[in-house]
């Protein structure tokens, strides 16, 4: 996936990695260097909690932050496809 900033401009990029088990992707730059991870779990559903994806450091070994698909109750994950997700990191994130 691109992503651009103003639209047009693009400023990076996400690109899905290969794992047999584990939902991986790795974020990067304008340039094309990974400069963040994202994990997922190995089970993406469940049931009245959030599914959190780790965001780490380049190497994976610093957790920096988090994405969570947030809980939205039974009948909305049964019979909607709205989802609503966060995300939490630092504010002061250097990714150079």
């Amino acid at each position: 996936m691109e992503v651009s900033s103003p639209p047009g401009n693009i400023v990076g990029r996400v690109d899905e990695e290969w794992s047999i088990f584990l939902p991986k992707y790795a974020v990067k730059n304008a340039s094309g260097e990974t400069v963040l991870r994202i994990e997922g779990p190995w089970f993406r559903m469940s049931c009245c909690d959030d599914v959190e994806f780790k965001i780490t450091s380049a190497d994976g070994s610093v957790q920096l932050g988090k994405i969570s698909k947030q809980w939205s109750g039974l009948l909305k994950e049964m019979f909607t496809d709205a989802d609503n997700f966060g995300i939490t990191f630092p504010m002061n994130l250097d990714i150079g």
